[in-house]
C-alpha cells in the first residue's frame, strides 16, 4: 500500500486523525493534547522541536515501507538519542506493564483451571525481562558511547581518537532486535493457535493488539537504531580515526 506523506504545513490534528497509532509517537516529542488547528510546522516551532526530524519520524511510523536514511543522517545524534530514551520510557512505563496487567487479566479469566494460560505468563516474563535488560544496555552503555563519539567528532583535533568502547565500534551492540520480534510474534501465535477454554477472549484481543502494537513499535525504533544512529557514529568512528593516523 502507498501512502501519502505527511508535511510541514499539514495539520497536526489532520495527521492523527489519519492514524491513531501516531498518538504515542507525538507524545515523546512532549506534544499533548490540546493542539488544535496548528499545523506540523507551527508546532514545531512553538516547542522549539526540529521539524524536520519531527515530520520524517511520523512517516515512518505512518508506512513501514518508507525510511529517508539521508535525511535522517543530518540530524544531530544528541536528538536521535533523546527520541529514542523517550521511546524507551514509553516501553518500560507503560506499554510493557499494560500487557502484563492484560496478561494476568486473562489467567483469572480461566478461574485457575485452564493449564494453557500458565506458558503465556510465562513467555511474557521471559521476554520483558530481556527486552527491559536489552534497553538497560542501550542506556547505560550504547547511547553515553554514541555520544561521546558525536562530542569528540564536533570537538576534533588533529590525533583525537574514538572515545574507548567496544572494540569493534557501535556495532558490536547490533545482534539482538530480531530475537525480540521472534518472541513477539511467538507469543501472540501461541494465543491465536493454542489456548483453550475458559478464557476471556476480549481479554485476548486486546494483548494482541498491545503485542503487536509494541512489535510494530519495536520494528521502527530498531530501524532508528541500526540504520541511523549506529550509522551516524560509525561514520564519526572512521574519521576520528582518520584524523588520528593523520
Amino acid at each position: 500500500m502507498s501512502y501519502k506523506r505527511f508535511t510541514l504545513r499539514m495539520k497536526l490534528s489532520d495527521i492523527l486523525h489519519t492514524n491513531y497509532f501516531l498518538l504515542p509517537i507525538v507524545h515523546r516529542f512532549d506534544i499533548r493534547y490540546g493542539i488544535g488547528d496548528l499545523s506540523v510546522a507551527e508546532i514545531c516551532r512553538e516547542r522549539s522541536i526540529d521539524q524536520d526530524f519531527f515530520i520524517e519520524i511520523l512517516n515512518i511510523y505512518h508506512d513501514e515501507h518508507y525510511f529517508p536514511e539521508a535525511e535522517l543522517l543530518k540530524a544531530d545524534v544528541r536528538l536521535i538519542v533523546g527520541y529514542l530514551r523517550k521511546t524507551h520510557a514509553y516501553y518500560v512505563d507503560y506499554l510493557l506493564p499494560s500487557i502484563d496487567s492484560l496478561i494476568h487479566a486473562l489467567v483469572e479469566s480461566g478461574h485457575a483451571h485452564n493449564s494453557t494460560l500458565g506458558p503465556v505468563a510465562s513467555l511474557f516474563d521471559e521476554f520483558s525481562r530481556e527486552f527491559r535488560k536489552h534497553i538497560d544496555g542501550e542506556e547505560q552503555q550504547v547511547f553515553p558511547y554514541a555520544l561521546s563519539v558525536a562530542d569528540a567528532y564536533r570537538g576534533q583535533a588533529d590525533g583525537t581518537r574514538p572515545p574507548t568502547g567496544w572494540d569493534g565500534g557501535i556495532r558490536c551492540f547490533e545482534d539482538e532486535h530480531l530475537l525480540m520480534d521472534e518472541k513477539l510474534f511467538d507469543l501472540k501465535n501461541l494465543l491465536i493457535k493454542y489456548i483453550g477454554e475458559p478464557f476471556d477472549v476480549h481479554v485476548c484481543n486486546s494483548i494482541i493488539f498491545e503485542v503487536d502494537r509494541l512489535e510494530r513499535d519495536a520494528r521502527d525504533h530498531a530501524r532508528i537504531e541500526d540504520r541511523i544512529l549506529f550509522t551516524a557514529v560509525e561514520q564519526m568512528e572512521k574519521a576520528l580515526r582518520g584524523a588520528a593516523r593523520a
